[in-house]
C-alpha cells in the first residue's frame, strides 16, 4: 500500500515536469537500500531525481536516512544519516539499554545508529551553458530545532536545506505547525531557504527571510491530508548567502536586551519603593 502510494503521487508530479521529488522522512515501507529497484524504477519511468526519507540497513545496523535516487544511476552509495536520534522512539540511551526488555521500545525495526557529519547531495538544474548543480542539505525529523546542526550544514556552502520528517505522532493538532516554525528560525539565521516535505504534517516553503511562501493544503484549509504539489522555490545564488547568515546573533541581542531591560525595571521599582 505504502509503494502504491509513493508510485501514484510520484507518477502524478512528474507530470508537472520538476526538477526534484522528495519523499518525507521514513516513506518506503522496506530499507531502501535492501528494496532499491522500484524506487530506481520509478525514477527512471519519471526522468526525475527523487530525495528519499527511507530507511538504511547495514547488518544489524539501521540508519534513518535520506537517500538520492537518479534517474540514470539510480541509487546513491552516499547518503545522509540522521544525527541527533530519538531517545525511547529510535534508540535507547544508557543507562537504560542494559535493562532487559527496554530495547522493544523502539519497535521491530532496532536501535539506530547515529550519524556523525552532514552530507551534501548535488543535482544538476538547467542544461547548456545554464546547467548548474544545486547542493542540498539534508535535516531529518526534529533536527531543525537543533540550531548547530543547520549551521554546520549550512557552512558546507549548501544552496537549500531540506526538512524531511513525519509529523504524525503528533496527531492532528498544533504541534505541526510548531514544529515548522523552527524551520522559520533556521532559514534566517543560515539566510537559505528551506523546503519541508512532512507525513501527516506542515510541507511546503520557507525562503532566507523567514517568510512562509506555499504551504500544502487541502480544499479546507487543512495541512492534513494525502496529497502532494510542485513547488516553485526561489534559490539565491550562493555568493549572496553569508550576507543574509546572522547565526545566533540576533538571539543575542534579544537575551542581552531583555537583560537590560529587566534590571532597568528592578532598580526603578527599588528606587520608587524608598521614597516616599
Amino acid at each position: 500500500m505504502h509503494k502504491d502510494i509513493l508510485r501514484r503521487q510520484t507518477k502524478f508530479l512528474s507530470l508537472l515536469k520538476p526538477d526534484l521529488i522528495i519523499w518525507p522522512e521514513a516513506s518506503s515501507p522496506y530499507p531502501l537500500n535492501l528494496d532499491r529497484l522500484w524506487a530506481e524504477e520509478l525514477s527512471r519511468e519519471t526522468q526525475t531525481p527523487i530525495l528519499a526519507g527511507s530507511v538504511i540497513r547495514e547488518k544489524d545496523t539501521s540508519y534513518n536516512a535520506m537517500v538520492y535516487l537518479d534517474p540514470q544511476s539510480g541509487m546513491d552509495s552516499r547518503w545522509y544519516a540522521k544525527q541527533v536520534l530519538v531517545p525511547f522512539g529510535e534508540y535507547v540511551p544508557n543507562p537504560f539499554a542494559y535493562i532487559p526488555g527496554f530495547r522493544k521500545l523502539v519497535g521491530p525495526v532496532g536501535n539506530f545508529l547515529a550519524g556523525e557529519h552532514p552530507h551534501i547531495f548535488e543535482f544538476p538544474l538547467g542544461g547548456g551553458d545554464s546547467r548548474v548543480n544545486l547542493r542540498i542539505g539534508n535535516l531529518i525529523c526534529y533536527e531543525d530545532i537543533f540550531p548547530y546542526i543547520s549551521r554546520t550544514t549550512s557552512e558546507e556552502d549548501v544552496d537549500l536545506l531540506v526538512v524531511s520528517t513525519n509529523d504524525a505522532w503528533f496527531k492532528e493538532e498544533g504541534c505541526a505547525e510548531q514544529h515548522a516554525a523552527h524551520s522559520v528560525l533556521r532559514a534566517v539565521e543560515n539566510g537559505i531557504p528551506i523546503v519541508r516535505c512532512g507525513n501527516a504534517g506542515w510541507s511546503g516553503w520557507i525562503d532566507r527571510m523567514g517568510i512562509q511562501r506555499e504551504v500544502l493544503r487541502n480544499k479546507e484549509g487543512s495541512v492534513y491530508f494525502q496529497g502532494a504539489k510542485v513547488l516553485e522555490v526561489k534559490v539565491p545564488r550562493r555568493s549572496d548567502n553569508d550576507e543574509f547568515r546572522v547565526g545566533d546573533h540576533f538571539a543575542h541581542i534579544c537575551g542581552f536586551l531583555s537583560l537590560a531591560i529587566g534590571l532597568h525595571v528592578y532598580f526603578t521599582h527599588k528606587k520608587a519603593a524608598f521614597n516616599p
